[in-house]
């Protein structure tokens, strides 16, 4: 009895942890980061290459040559896809519209010719003319529990994780990135504690490829 006694107690403490589980445990170290004048061409092929959604984009601190720097944005697949690199130019901001990129893909030549000119138009421009201006960033000692919560409210899929500047320097710099898929398997860590390993032989028999 006080055998049995003695390990729910580990396991009701374990779960406890997990609750507190904190970004640095989740996070990706070292991430791809762009600055303002990368091409776009670049960074879409950066994202692809490296099967990312996004990536933060930051600015080197006055004299630093660390290749670090401080957040100053966030370049996603839905800034390339989705926002007008120029507001002025509402031919180009047309160009990556889902109706108007289709029905060009789908029509004659001569259109799918000026879908192509247009989307070199736009992979010409820099990512600082596309990114996202984001403040919000995320510590590493950030409990997860948190970072899902900002990630609903703010409608985002991932976010920076910033740190001071060693060596006593003012400002911080972008030590990673967390996203939804790492708040997920969070989530299923804790589910699966909590259920004793039951969830993990459930969840291969139920997956199915192929439509099987």
């Amino acid at each position: 009895m006080a055998t049995e006694v003695a390990v729910e107690d580990l396991r009701s403490r374990s779960r406890e942890t997990r609750l507190v589980d904190t970004v640095e445990q989740y996070m990706t170290r070292d991430p791809i980061c762009f600055r303002r004048d990368t091409p776009l061409e670049e960074a879409l092929r950066a994202l692809i290459e490296h099967k990312i959604s996004g990536a933060p984009v930051v600015e080197s601190y006055e004299g630093d040559e660390s290749g670090s720097g401080r957040l100053v944005g966030v370049i996603s697949e839905e800034d390339l896809l989705w926002k007008e690199v120029d507001a002025t130019d509402k031919e180009l901001e047309s160009a990556f519209r889902a109706p108007y990129l289709w029905s060009m893909m789908t029509s004659d030549t001569s259109m799918l010719e000026t879908y192509e000119d247009q989307a070199l138009k736009v992979l010409s421009q820099t990512v600082g003319l596309s990114m996202s201006e984001q403040s919000i960033s995320v510590t590493p000692d950030t409990p997860v529990k948190d970072v899902a919560t900002i990630m609903l409210d703010a409608k985002i899929k991932r976010l920076p994780v910033v740190a001071p500047r060693g060596g006593g320097k003012p400002g911080v710099t972008v030590v990673g990135v967390i996203s939804r898929n790492d708040v997920l398997r969070h989530v299923l860590r804790v589910l699966t504690e909590r259920g004793g390993g039951r969830g993990e032989g459930k969840a291969q028999t139920s997956v199915v490829k192929g439509g099987a």
